[in-house]
């Protein structure tokens, strides 16, 4: 543990902060990305897509894009009241890392395929994964007592 912060050494709080912010914005460029009209190739000229599916393509990337801010206002405002980290800890984040970068998959999967009982099953398995990981980590740090006093900030 290092005696400055009360953390893993290498290990500590920013860290595990940076990751986390990398990892949300790379999946929220990943959702933006996945976004694509249909080109036309060399092949016979293809019809565009109806515009049915396209509506659907994009309320599925604006639902999953506000559903991952929402869970990294979560994470943002949990680690704000964390005061140190411990290696269960980093692993919990971790954990609730590995769901949030399967997000752009599950959402791709629902936007294709919007009416199979799979995908939407899929899509909330993978919201609700997320969700028990983020409660997770929060839930350890509480009972851990890796939570430091905060005062508001009131400007």
């Amino acid at each position: 543990m290092s005696t400055q912060s009360g953390s893993v050494a290498g290990l500590g709080k920013a860290r595990v902060e940076s990751l986390t912010d990398g990892i949300f914005g790379a999946v929220m460029t990943i959702l933006g990305l996945s976004l694509t009209i249909p080109y036309i190739t060399g092949q016979p000229i293809q019809p565009l897509p109806d515009r049915d599916s396209i509506l659907v393509g994009v309320l599925v990337y604006a639902l999953s894009f506000v559903t991952v801010a929402v869970f990294w206002v979560g994470h943002h405002i949990a680690f704000y009241y964390v005061r140190r980290t411990d290696r269960t800890l980093i692993w919990l984040n971790n954990l609730l890392l590995l769901f949030v970068g399967l997000l752009p998959l599950t959402t791709a999967l629902l936007g294709h395929h919007e009416i199979q009982q799979l995908t939407i099953a899929a899509y909330g398995f993978n919201l609700l994964a997320v969700q028990l990981s983020l409660y997770g980590s929060y839930w350890y740090a509480t009972v851990h007592h890796h939570l430091g006093p905060r005062r508001p900030s009131w400007n």
